[in-house]
């Protein structure tokens, strides 16, 4: 008798281990996170688990490889993630080749009316949420403010232009070729009067068009035909190619390259995304200043800046989607989430309650409280598109072409055609 109530305690023993092991086992996530951000990300989940005893890990990858493992992984069926971290414009082609799960049944319209418009706009596929945005990107002008005063430049209407009174692009232009006149007449010195951070890449460079009332892509997002031959972005490639053409935009300088003429008293007026105040900083250039993008002239009311940065999503998958939903709703539409990766990162925020507890606040810097009001105002997706590599390739293509002197025209047509023989497979 004794042998068997030893035998029975310890089936019974062994039948509670294996199902504290399964409950274990059910409240572990594993989350794809690219390397840079692993000690904010360790943050982050070392808290959800004091909050909800859910272990979420992470493998930490840099941004190729993670991208590459998405691929590989997740694209073939793999149920070893649960999170994945997505760049924002692969959100479509994600969702669209079946590899994220719909969110919508797990964020209320309450939810998402929390989050900036455009991050929910470029999260969303065919009507259905596929990722939630945690943090943004913005654009703001920033100008030297030495070189400028050494050209006798009214630095007064400079710090006079706000979100409600823009800089027009034509007028920055007129300051920049008055200072150039002052400050190399006769270009040995090699400054450039006003450029883009990004000088040939779509996510700055389509702000242009977008600012005319241009729009991205077509509706279905595999044409470019009834986008690239309208007024809007005639105007604004040829716009751009005059200003290139006139040395008040560089030529020959690559994206990678240009910050540096910034940091280096080289350039006087430069478009950039705002981690740009932090690479001043490191650089050792304190004296810029800083103002909203500027709009074209007739164009004010359509002023449309660059935005989008990380959102995260569920594998499709994945054997724990609810759970896994919970810590993505968690991390970037809850009170605690957002706000911690945002003490803890100082990116700029997606979650609207906390963009207005920053505007309130009188300590919040003044670049930041600008980016919250593009983000609020002028924020416009990237093409939403499944097809979006293939639209930067060929838009890339577009703007690098137009600053190199290839006539508009012809650059317009090539890229419709392009675009859609590369697009052809997914109609098939």
């Amino acid at each position: 008798m004794k042998k068997l109530i030893s035998l029975l305690l310890a089936v019974m023993m062994l039948a509670s281990m294996a199902s504290f092991a399964a409950a274990e086992e059910e409240k572990t996530l594993v989350f794809i996170n690219q390397a840079a951000w692993n000690q904010t990300m360790t943050v982050m989940v070392d808290r959800y688990y004091e909050l909800t005893g859910v272990k979420v890990i992470l493998e930490n990858y840099s941004f190729n490889d993670m991208i590459n493992t998405i691929e590989v992984k997740i694209g073939t069926g793999s149920k070893d993630y649960d999170v994945i971290s997505v760049d924002v414009p692969l959100v479509a082609s994600y969702a669209r080749r079946g590899m994220l799960a719909d969110l919508s049944p797990y964020f209320t319209e309450e939810d998402t009316a929390k989050l900036v418009p455009a991050a929910v706009e470029a999260s969303t596929y065919e009507g259905k949420l596929y990722a939630s945005p945690l943090c943004n990107s913005t654009q703001e002008l920033f100008y030297n403010e030495k070189l400028l005063a050494e050209a006798g430049v009214d630095m007064d209407e400079l710090k006079s232009y706000t979100t409600d009174n823009r800089i027009t692009y034509e007028r920055l232009v007129e300051i920049a070729e008055q200072a150039l006149k002052v400050l190399d007449p006769d270009g040995s010195k090699g400054l450039i009067g006003f450029d883009f951070q990004q000088v040939d890449r779509v996510y700055q460079m389509n702000q242009l068009p977008n600012s005319m009332g241009g729009a991205q892509v077509s509706a279905d997002g595999f044409s470019l035909d009834g986008v690239l031959n309208t007024d809007a972005w005639k105007n604004a490639l040829t716009w751009y190619q005059e200003q290139v053409k006139k040395g008040i935009c560089s030529r020959g300088i690559t994206a990678s390259e240009i910050p540096n003429y910034f940091y280096s008293d080289k350039c006087l007026f430069m478009l950039c995304v705002t981690n740009m105040v932090a690479n001043c900083k490191r650089n050792n250039m304190e004296w810029f200043g800083i103002m909203p993008s500027p709009a074209f002239k007739g164009y004010e009311d359509k002023v449309a800046t660059p935005t989008g940065s990380w959102h995260y999503g569920v594998n499709a998958n994945s054997e724990k989607i609810e759970e896994a939903a919970k810590f993505v709703k968690w991390l970037t539409c809850s009170d605690e989430g957002p706000t911690l990766f945002y003490e803890t990162d100082g990116m700029i925020p997606t979650y609207l309650p906390l963009l207005d507890k920053l505007s309130a606040d009188e300590s919040t810097v003044d670049w930041m409280k600008l980016a919250i009001t593009e983000s609020k105002t002028t924020a416009y997706p990237r093409a939403l598109t499944p097809a979006f590599n293939e639209y930067s390739a060929v838009l890339n293509a577009v703007w690098s072409d137009t600053r190199n002197g290839e006539d508009v025209d012809e650059t317009i047509e090539w890229a419709i055609e392009e675009y859609a023989a590369q697009t052809q497979k997914y109609k098939q």
